[in-house]
Order: structure tokens, then C-alpha cells, then sequence
């Protein structure tokens, strides 16, 4: 099986197993027939593959191992699931469902490496914020970052979710700082007084501590 370069596919030389597919070595003997499978793992999203199925045949004239292939063919993955609505059901993340969440807005603060989307729900005072990064995360791919569920009313979170795993937040000791700022996928009127929190008797906190991040 091969990915990379489809000039190889023809190449009865090339290394046909370099994605290291598994395969089946048993002695078939003599006239056999039937079906061949294989279950492949951790593939690249819309990416082409080839594949041949081969036989390896002994010829008792030269001595020798023969190699005869079968057809080239291919498939395609599927394109990588868009950010978006799914992300406020899968992952792990707390049922929403019955908060009815519908799309309300979307953005990028560069700055920041972060993508926000922005969803109302079927309470007035609630919606939930979805954030995402790229930088650092495997293949730069957008990369769930944590989930918000916030209460305007309130002025606070009634849950927030987000991932605790090393491939996607190694320690590397990164600390916290204490550059505050508004969330954007969050109206501003239901964040007042958390710029000024000490003014308004409001003890200024992290939705998502940056030390979970770091074990």
C-alpha cells in the first residue's frame, strides 16, 4: 500500500507495505480462491491511497520467489469533521442537547492563536463559547482548545470542559500570566466588571487553569 507517490504504484520493485500495513503470509497452496481484508488505522485525512493485492508464487524452473500483482486501486479519505456544532457533542464534552444550541457567531484573535465560536442555546442568559488553537497542536491541525458554558445573568461559567492530554499540552513548565481580557465569543454586556473585578466585589479567576494544563 502506498500514498505518497503514485508512481510507485507500477513499480513491481517499490516497497509496497511502507505505510506498514499488516498482511496475511499464510500458505495458501495450490488453486486457491476467496476474499482478502485489512484493517487500516490512523490514516491521513483527504489523502489518496493505492493498493495492490499480491500473491508471492514459487517457480520451481528458476528456484526462485515470484511476485504477481493484482490490480492497482485506490480510495480517498474523507475530509477532516469541520469545526463547528459538532464539537459541542463529541469530544467528550458535556451533553448539550438540551440546551438546543444554534451557530450565533464566529472569529480569530491572531494574537492569540485562538478561534472562537459563539452558539445561543434555548435560555436567554446562556450560550457557550468554543475555543480552538493550532500552533504546537499535531500537524498544526484546528485543535479544541475548551468549552464554555456561561450564564450573562450570572457573570460566570456553569461548567467549562476542555482537554487534559499530553500529545496536545505537553508540560513544558509554560506558567500562567496575567494578560486578562474580555472573551469575545461572549457579549460584552454579561462580562462587565471582570476587566475591573476588585471594583465590583468580583474575585477575578480562570475558566481553564493553565496548571491542569501542565501534568
Amino acid at each position: 500500500m502506498y500514498s505518497t507517490n503514485s508512481s510507485y504504484v507500477d513499480n513491481p520493485e517499490a516497497n509496497w507495505n511502507s505505510l506498514s500495513v499488516a498482511n496475511d503470509d499464510s500458505n495458501v497452496g495450490t488453486n486457491a480462491s476467496g476474499n482478502i481484508s485489512c484493517t487500516l488505522e490512523n490514516l491521513t485525512p483527504s489523502t489518496t491511497y493505492y493498493y495492490r493485492a499480491f500473491v508471492r508464487e514459487y517457480n520451481a524452473s528458476t528456484s526462485q520467489y515470484e511476485y504477481i500483482f493484482g490490480e492497482r486501486k485506490s480510495f480517498t479519505t474523507e475530509a477532516q469533521v469541520p469545526v463547528g456544532s459538532d464539537y459541542l457533542t463529541g469530544y467528550g464534552m458535556p451533553d448539550v442537547s438540551g440546551l438546543n444550541p444554534t451557530s450565533r457567531a464566529s472569529g480569530t484573535n491572531s494574537a492569540r492563536d485562538d478561534n472562537w465560536y459563539s452558539f445561543s442555546t434555548s435560555y436567554s442568559n446562556r450560550q457557550i463559547a468554543v475555543h480552538t488553537y493550532s500552533s504546537g497542536a499535531p500537524g498544526n491541525a484546528e485543535t479544541l482548545n475548551y468549552v464554555v458554558l456561561y450564564d450573562g445573568s450570572k457573570y460566570a461559567p456553569v461548567w467549562t470542559a476542555h482537554t487534559m492530554n499530553s500529545t496536545y499540552w505537553p508540560d513544558n513548565d509554560a506558567g500562567r500570566n496575567d494578560d486578562w481580557t474580555s472573551d469575545p465569543a461572549i457579549g460584552l454586556t454579561q462580562q462587565t466588571g471582570l476587566d475591573n473585578a476588585s471594583t465590583v466585589g468580583y474575585s477575578r479567576g480562570h475558566l481553564v487553569a493553565s496548571e491542569y494544563r501542565q501534568s
